[in-house]
């Protein structure tokens, strides 16, 4: 009946094993530079929020007017 396993290895073809390989550390690398980014150090430090991606927002909609006068 054979393997009906969607990740079956040992049916993938030598050009997608190379795009597999090719395309994970590019992967990778891109993430990285997204999640994590250099910053000059002229710049003032970053504000980050204790919720990732929304913190800012709820911050802002719970403070209203007095989440600008804490971050300045």
């Amino acid at each position: 009946m054979g393997n009906l396993h969607p990740l079956y290895l040992d049916d993938m073809s030598p050009t997608a094993w190379l795009l597999s390989l090719t395309a994970l550390p590019l992967a990778l690398f891109f993430l990285k530079r997204v999640l994590y980014p250099t910053y000059d150090p002229r710049e003032p430090p970053a504000l980050w929020p204790k919720i990732p991606f929304i913190g800012h927002v709820i911050s802002i909609a719970w403070e209203s007017g007095g989440y600008y006068e804490r971050i300045l």
